[in-house]
């Protein structure tokens, strides 16, 4: 924060993209947002672009990919913002449901956090989630405290409902983790419903903020896409829980 009490700006990135094309190659600075004692950002992206008329084909692609660098800088710098200052959010509950061939019993059993499982997630998590390693705590006590780490950093969830074989809720009371788009989580629900004596529904419901900035229907969009993808993920990973279960029991 500079002495006029002006927070540092992006320069050059809010350039359309006819205007990049003739820039002089060198680098490209964002300039650093300090807040003393909590946070400072400083990205650098470094580019050589050349006039159009003077242009390789590698020149070419970086020409492309420049406004495109300039837009993810200016997003991480919007979120770091965002963080600081408390900026504005617009919050957003997602639910995704599905009907597993299994008694409830068995699907209550098998109940685990994303942090839990095994196996691979698809490409959209990877991207834009960091990896998850795994949870620790007591997930069927209200009360319970469930820290779930991450590689790069960690989320720590407290249990606010638990209905034995039904139900499952908590807050997320404490967020180090970046989440591509400055998603700030705020809690979630598991829910078991038993339909018939072999078939259940599952419901997964996620609660978030998100910084409220332009445009504000394509980050509403992305973050509902990826809550589902991540709902998906974690039902097929109980799925996955629910047949080994199944399987032991029948020996």
């Amino acid at each position: 924060m500079d002495p006029n009490g002006e927070v540092g700006m992006l320069r050059e990135c809010d350039r359309p993209q006819a205007e990049l094309h003739g820039l002089a190659a060198g680098r490209l600075h964002v300039a650093p947002l300090r807040v003393p004692g909590k946070l400072r950002v400083h990205v650098e992206i470094a580019r050589q672009v050349t006039h159009p008329s003077q242009g390789s084909g590698a020149s070419a692609v970086l020409r492309v990919l420049a406004p495109r660098l300039c837009l993810a800088a200016k997003m991480m710098r919007d979120a770091a913002l965002d963080e600081v200052t408390g900026g504005s959010l617009r919050r957003a509950t997602v639910s995704t449901k599905a009907i597993l061939p299994v008694h409830s019993l068995v699907v209550w059993a098998a109940l685990v956090f994303y942090e839990e499982i095994r196996h691979r997630p698809p490409p959209l998590l990877r991207a834009l989630v960091p990896q998850a390693l795994r949870s620790e705590g007591d997930k069927r006590c209200i009360g319970g405290v469930v820290r779930c780490s991450y590689r790069r950093g960690h989320l720590l969830k407290v249990i606010t409902d638990v209905g034995e074989g039904r139900v499952v809720a908590f807050d997320v009371r404490e967020q180090n983790l970046h989440i591509l788009g400055g998603v700030r989580l705020l809690g979630g629900s598991i829910v078991i419903e038993p339909l018939r004596p072999w078939s259940t529904r599952v419901t997964l419901t996620t609660r978030y903020a998100l910084p409220d900035r332009r445009p504000a229907w394509l980050r509403s969009w992305l973050a509902a896409r990826v809550a589902h993808a991540f709902h998906r993920h974690l039902l097929e990973g109980m799925r996955l829980e629910c047949s080994v279960r199944a399987e032991l029991q029948s020996h």
